[in-house]
């Protein structure tokens, strides 16, 4: 049941954005302000994940999904009222997006410490591999989805779906006959909540090394993601068609992976899954900046995927079995925080190299760093403690 609202939560936010970037095309010939939408989904998990991540630790974590869900909700219910009264502005569906982002910064972080305490410790891992693989297919279904829907009915009835999903998962998570454990007293105040977190989270070697090398990871995801357009506008036939289909590649990739993952934990250590995944993921993007033929270019994609995957959720199960419940949620929306400014950093230093060498020689260089870096990482900052 969790799964199945993970899920849909994530299909609804990728839903979401498609339809929203769509809609300010409609309001605005400005590039920068559809530019924007994006700013205003992300901007408030940077900003608010770890209030989220100290608030999942103070609340009963049901009722922070519950919030959750239900903010969403409303959010998609004001944007299809303002449609329907022809009263939207640019600005208005920039504000209600960075409300949506907020539902986000608060949901990662509950769902993250949430799924431990029904999950005995042992499928843990597994568990999370279906979180992550929920998370990439969300990214291929959402997005045609909402363009399906847009095609037939119109802009109106994705917000209005959205909506309708959210108050359904409500519905459910109300039914769902959770017992949280009583909060001790000293988690009832958010701000030393936050500095005890953070205290918990970085005072380890190897938690930071966990930290660290999640940032360096989505750093390669995010600017990967960022240069694609351009790619895809580099080849033939160079359209959004194309761009969709490079793009779901590389998260059909995760997804396939996934299932190879448990096995491969009983064999390997966490460190060497996460080096090997960034290696290939780096082989992959290096494939990419080098070929000029659409299937080729597919096939490297599907790869990069699968060794993004590899490292990102092996970090995020060495994450989780090494947090206590009392800190799971904070220590989590710390992953998060360094999933986006990893994601930041690289997309705005690739994304300006690429105006200076190409695109192609942007990709190049973000797979020489990639794989520099793992490297380093597996050499002084390994995520397995050292008594491993």
């Amino acid at each position: 049941m969790l799964w199945s609202i993970w899920l849909g939560a994530n299909i609804c936010v990728w839903m979401t954005e498609v339809a929203a970037a769509w809609l300010m095309t409609s309001l605005t010939s400005s590039a920068l302000m559809v530019s924007l939408v994006q700013t205003a989904v992300t901007l408030p998990v940077f900003l608010l994940a770890l209030p989220g991540g100290a608030l999942a630790d103070v609340i009963n974590r049901r009722l922070g999904l519950v919030l959750s869900q239900a903010w969403l909700a409303v959010v998609a219910g004001l944007v299809t009222a303002q449609m329907m009264t022809g009263s939207l502005t640019p600005w208005s569906l920039l504000a209600l997006m960075f409300a949506s982002g907020m539902a986000t910064a608060l949901r990662w972080p509950v769902f993250n410490a949430i799924v431990p305490e029904i999950v005995v410790r042992e499928q843990l891992a597994s568990a999370l591999t279906l979180h992550a693989m929920a998370m990439n297919g969300a990214r291929v279904f959402g997005p045609m989805f909402a363009g399906f829907v847009v095609a037939a009915w119109g802009t109106t009835w994705v917000f209005a779906i959205v909506c309708v999903l959210s108050l359904g998962a409500v519905l459910v998570l109300m039914r769902w006959p959770y017992r949280a454990g009583p909060a001790p007293e000293h988690k009832r105040h958010l701000l030393p909540a936050i500095k005890d977190g953070l205290h918990y989270i970085l005072r380890h070697p190897d938690r930071r090394a966990v930290i660290l090398q999640c940032g360096l990871v989505y750093m390669a995801v995010t600017s990967l993601l960022a240069l694609l357009p351009l790619v895809a506008n580099s080849l033939r036939p160079g359209d959004a068609g194309l761009y969709a289909s490079l793009a779901a590649s590389g998260a059909v990739g995760a997804i396939c992976v996934g299932p190879l993952l448990h096995r491969a934990r009983q064999r390997y250590s966490s460190q060497t899954l996460v080096t090997c995944g960034a290696l290939v993921m780096a082989a992959g993007v290096l494939g990419v900046s080098a070929v000029d033929h659409v299937g080729a270019t597919v096939v490297l994609l599907f790869i990069s995927g699968a060794g993004w995957l590899s490292a990102g959720n092996t970090l995020s199960v060495t994450l989780q079995s090494r947090l206590s419940d009392t800190f799971r949620a904070r220590g989590m929306s710390v992953f998060l925080m360094s999933m986006m400014v990893g994601g930041a950093l690289g997309s705005a230093s690739f994304g300006a190299l690429a105006d200076l060498i190409g695109p192609r020689g942007s990709l190049a260089s973000m797979a020489g760093v990639l794989a520099c870096l793992a490297i380093l990482m597996r050499l002084f900052a390994s995520v397995d403690p050292k008594a491993d």
